[in-house]
């Protein structure tokens, strides 16, 4: 028993969604989930721990796969090629900032409470 919560707890460790004490806005935004504006419509992104996320926005539902490699988080939208972008850092959940997209120009992201 006590092998298994170490191993629980060691995996909880390793999850791309375990806040470290020091957060990135990546880290908040993977964990807390956040509203895209894009092009004038807001899409409602849920990002799971196995890669791939779910967007509300438009009167539809759009899913596909992410990445991220340090500051930069990369979204692969199923139909569509992979676009990357630099987040800034220190934002925390509530705040807004903006990012360049390669398919859809200025974004809007605020990170959910």
């Amino acid at each position: 028993m006590k092998y298994a919560i170490i191993a629980a707890i060691a995996a909880a460790a390793l999850s791309p969604f375990a806040l470290a004490d020091n957060n990135s806005t990546i880290d908040y935004v993977l964990k807390k989930g956040a509203i895209y504006n894009i092009m004038g419509i807001g899409y409602s992104v849920v990002w799971a721990e196995n890669g791939t996320y779910t967007a509300d926005g438009f009167s539809a539902i759009y899913t596909g796969e992410w990445r991220r490699d340090g500051d930069t988080f990369c979204i692969h939208p199923s139909g569509d090629p992979e676009t990357c972008s630099v987040y800034p850092d220190g934002k925390s959940p509530g705040e807004s900032f903006e990012i360049m997209s390669d398919l859809w120009g200025p974004v809007t992201v605020q990170i959910m409470d």
